[in-house]
């Protein structure tokens, strides 16, 4: 042997060498004696019970029964079951309850064995079609500082399990076998178990029905109380704008029927929001945010000109990124304000096709040039002039009347000219209240802002989805202006406030049928939002309002949705949700929708979790504001 002490045998001696020190810290004090109905050790008493029997029916969540008791050790120990011997045992056994179905004389006996025989014909269609089913073997250890109060404990246990439909006993004799299977896999239990173990074959849905979620639930660090569990004691304490390795941005949809609780949650985001300083903005569809703008302070404004106008020719910031000077960023500007008014005018003039929207779009770039407020290769400052200087639709149609009356233009050109100004025209003559006027929104000192979109509802189609989108492009230029750091969100300031935007019944904004340019617009507003500490909500009552929500245009803004907030739906809309959310939604939650009851809802964040939860208000707040609509 050399001196270090490492010689031929050394790998030997190496594994078989215990690690005394290891085993004196992890040894029971006092030692341990095995009893046959209990193990006596120093410091008191254990003893453990094996679960033989298992409900025929079962509810969600049902292990919670076994893993819920207190002060207790519980193990679950799983493995695959043989198949094949599995397949024989059923085959034995169908035999044999068929032959009782056919031959006992007593009408329950035969009744029971034919009950018997479904299930297990079922049991093996579904092993057929792939279901797996596991070994699965319970153990409830408990423990106390005397004999009798151990004795207690196992019966209170036994009595609490029976009424649950399990059964459980303690293995006499064998407590030691137990003791030592805390270290040890189902495999080495059997291989040296004295007498058979008492393991149950589950099929794998089931054991998945009763571990499913329990534990699941939401305590984000600046979150507030949104609700309960619904299946766990956990409780959802979120925050739309907590941001970690798995939740980037803050878009949500919010998707359900009338009367299950949507507004409820809708006010809940509102209010949290508040509560924090932080700003809201919200289409209003239905006028129950009126007492809650009137007692936070803000703005409740309506939408059918009367007081408040938007001129849909006023150029905007949307462009604010600190790499940029001023005049690229005011250039980038006036390229997102031409698109906007394209998706405008194709929402307010439905009728024109792609190339009379394009002649437009030329028309209002010379009118811009025309008015001196850019020039072919300078756009800078385009975005600071006062409202007055970028004039009105008004005066867009006199520069297309000037236009017409030119004896340079060409007749091709001045016929083209001629039908958008008849169109135009016949828009401000009927509508000129709502887009013939000077913006006068002023809400930028207001954290709470409600736009009253029910006093405008009835408006024709085109005209109600102009004037909404018109709004939206105000609130996107103040969105810009949230963050004082630009785009480096990694860099923004602590002060800087959060910017939700709440779209009611979004779905009369885009849907399946949306032009193109209008799915781009809403697809750039949610990409760009995060960079600006905003997010926006979508609301709907059914998914199959969006249309066809499975064809990759209106899949793909669900998909810039972080949150996914569902309440009842109707069963009909269950292959809608197959289609578009199966990779977030499980079989069994997609059946829960149409069971759901009122202010119940299934959280789905993406890359993170789902959580089933009961929206509250709280006591005050319910009192207050749920008499205007909610649960």
């Amino acid at each position: 042997m050399s001196k270090n002490g490492i010689g031929k045998n050394s790998k030997n001696q190496g594994t078989s060498k215990k690690d005394v020190f290891f085993l004196e810290q992890i040894a029971s004090r006092g030692g341990m004696i095995f009893k046959d109905r209990y193990i006596k050790k120093g410091d008191g008493y254990e003893s453990c019970l094996l679960v033989y029997g298992y409900p025929k029916r079962n509810r969600l969540f049902w292990l919670s029964r076994l893993t819920n008791i207190e002060e207790s050790i519980v193990t679950i120990d799983l493995a695959s079951s043989d198949n094949e011997n599995l397949i024989y045992n059923i085959n034995q056994a169908l035999g044999e309850h068929e032959s009782r179905y056919l031959r006992d004389k007593k009408v329950t006996d035969s009744k029971s064995a034919q009950n018997r025989y479904l299930e297990l014909t079922e049991l093996y269609d579904a092993i057929y079609e792939g279901e797996i089913v596991k070994d699965v073997l319970t153990r409830i250890y408990l423990s106390a500082r005397t004999l009798p109060e151990l004795e207690r404990k196992v019966a209170a246990t036994l009595m609490d399990l029976e009424g649950a439909g399990f059964k459980a006993t303690v293995h006499l004799g064998l407590l030691e076998d137990d003791f030592k299977a805390l270290q040890r896999p189902l495999g080495e239990q059997k291989k040296h178990a004295n007498v058979p173990l008492y393991n149950k074959e589950i099929t794998a849905s089931t054991l998945s029905a009763g571990i499913h979620t329990h534990f699941t639930k939401i305590h984000d660090p600046q979150g507030t109380y949104y609700g309960q569990c619904l299946y766990s004691e956990g409780k959802v304490i979120f925050d739309p704008f907590h941001i970690d390795s798995t939740r980037k941005f803050y878009n949500s949809v919010v998707l359900g029927k009338m009367g299950s609780g949507k507004s409820t949650l809708l006010k809940k985001m509102a209010l949290s929001e508040l509560a924090k300083g932080n700003r809201v903005r919200v289409f209003d569809a239905s006028g129950e945010f009126y007492s809650m703008a009137n007692d936070f302070g803000g703005a409740y404004l309506s939408l059918d000109g009367t007081d408040n106008r938007i001129n849909p020719l006023e150029v905007y910031a949307t462009s604010n990124d600190k790499d940029k000077n001023k005049g690229e960023n005011d250039r980038i500007s006036f390229q997102n304000h031409m698109a906007k008014l394209e998706v405008f005018f194709s929402y307010l003039l439905p009728g024109l096709d792609s190339s009379e929207i394009a002649e437009l779009l030329g028309f209002l770039y010379t009118y811009y040039i025309f008015r001196g407020l850019i020039t072919e290769d300078n756009f800078e400052g385009v975005c600071d002039y006062e409202p007055e200087r970028y004039g009105l639709l008004s005066d867009f149609l006199r520069f297309l009347r000037t236009f017409i009356s030119e004896e340079a233009s060409s007749e091709v050109k001045k016929s083209r000219a001629e039908s958008l100004r008849l169109n135009l025209n016949k828009i401000i003559l009927s509508y000129g209240n709502i887009f013939n006027g000077i913006s006068s929104f002023n809400v930028r000192d207001k954290n709470l802002v409600v736009f009253n979109v029910k006093g405008v509802a009835n408006l024709p189609k085109e005209i109600f989805e102009a004037l909404l989108f018109n709004v939206l492009n105000i609130l996107w230029n103040e969105m810009l202006s949230n963050v004082k750091f630009g785009a480096d969100v990694a860099n923004e300031d602590e002060t800087n406030r959060k910017y939700l935007l709440i779209l009611d019944e979004s779905h009369r904004l885009i849907n399946s049928s949306s032009p193109d340019s209008t799915i781009r617009f809403y697809e750039n507003f949610m990409r760009e939002s995060r960079k600006y500490l905003a997010g926006i909500v979508l609301t709907s009552h059914l998914l199959d309002d969006f249309g066809d929500t499975a064809d990759g245009r209106m899949s793909k803004l669900f998909q810039l949705t972080q949150y996914k907030f569902i309440f009842k739906q109707d069963i009909s809309s269950k292959k809608t949700f197959e289609n578009v959310f199966s990779k977030e939604l499980t079989n069994s939650e997609i059946e829960l929708l149409p069971v759901l009851e009122v202010g119940e809802c299934i959280l789905s964040i993406s890359g993170f979790a789902n959580i089933s939860f009961k929206v509250s208000l709280g006591f005050e707040e319910e009192k207050k504001y749920l008499i205007t609509g909610g649960i």
